[in-house]
């Protein structure tokens, strides 16, 4: 579905969405298509914590009639949007000059920093934010917290994403969209990097986990052994370059990002009787795959795997 015609907040969220609720004096518009913040603290949280690609900010009024003075708009959910943290901006760039005029002369230089919205939808009827997110709306009332942004617990999640939403076209938007565009392509480099990282580096521990003092194994299992000088990373990436990240044994894709621990990569000795997880006795597998075939041939894998997908 376009986001333009989204219906609710579960017709813009995905399974991987974090939302982040934020206290405003009202709902995102084109008087004030920005995310405007005073601690820089706040922009470094989001900056850190935020991915655009898949997370959003809810706006939720204060319950101060000098700082909400629309009274329909106090303590109730009023927006929820998509901003680029990728770059700190002076408000004053990104709002018109009447409303940051009006603002000034009113509160004075309070947010002088901000995001730029990437995309906005009002909340149908402004809902209470006590009733749809009790706990992060609380929250947002604790000293550390004051000024700031909190992330909603997954236990209100169901509640928010029943939450109505209609699509509120903001000046620049498109903009604002083509900048973020490149900002989302670093992101991804920058997080696909991270996770082959966190990959090798758990693939390396298990294996230098299974070996003892003097590089081979002291228990009662075979002997494993690691060719002197091997760079276990640079082998580890090179042999999942080469595999195209594909299962050795069974075929199929293996998610380097995976939390289910039978489904993340393994290294496996091919010849099981070979101790040597040199490269040429290297290759990776699913966990589930590689405790399957425990010490048998590749040979013995594939026809477990053919009687195992008989039985389905």
């Amino acid at each position: 579905m376009h986001p333009q015609n989204a219906h609710t907040i579960g017709d813009i969220a995905s399974l991987d969405s974090r939302f982040y609720l934020k206290s405003e004096w009202g709902p995102v518009s084109p008087y004030w298509p920005a995310l405007s913040f005073r601690k820089l603290s706040v922009g470094d949280f989001l900056r850190d914590n935020y991915d655009p690609s898949t997370d959003f900010i809810l706006y939720a009024g204060t319950g101060d009639p000098k700082k909400t003075k629309a009274s329909d708009c106090r303590k109730r959910l009023l927006s929820i949007l998509v901003v680029e943290s990728g770059k700190r901006v002076r408000t004053e760039e990104l709002v018109p000059s009447t409303s940051w005029e009006a603002v000034k002369k009113e509160h004075g230089q309070e947010w002088p920093w901000s995001f730029a919205v990437r995309r906005g939808w009002d909340c149908v009827h402004h809902p209470w934010a006590h009733d749809v997110t009790p706990e992060a709306y609380r929250s947002l009332g604790f000293r550390k917290n004051m000024g700031g942004v909190v992330e909603v617990p997954h236990s209100e999640r169901d509640a928010l994403l029943s939450v109505e939403i209609n699509w509120v076209e903001l000046p620049n938007r498109k903009v604002v969209e083509t900048v973020s565009l490149r900002q989302d392509a670093m992101r991804k480099t920058k997080r696909e990097a991270r996770v082959l990282s966190d990959a090798l580096k758990r693939m390396a521990a298990l294996i230098t986990g299974r070996l003892g003092p003097g590089g081979t194994t002291s228990r009662n299992v075979p002997p494993r052994t690691l060719p002197e000088g091997t760079n276990l990373d640079a082998l580890l990436a090179a042999k999942l370059r080469a595999q195209k990240n594909l299962c050795a044994l069974c075929g199929q894709l293996m998610r380097l990002d995976t939390s289910k621990k039978l489904l993340q990569c393994s290294p496996d000795r091919i010849d099981s009787v070979n101790p040597s997880y040199g490269e040429d006795n290297l290759q990776i597998t699913h966990l589930a795959c590689n405790l399957a075939k425990n010490d048998g041939s590749a040979e013995d894998f594939k026809e477990w795997l053919s009687v195992a997908c008989d039985q389905r």
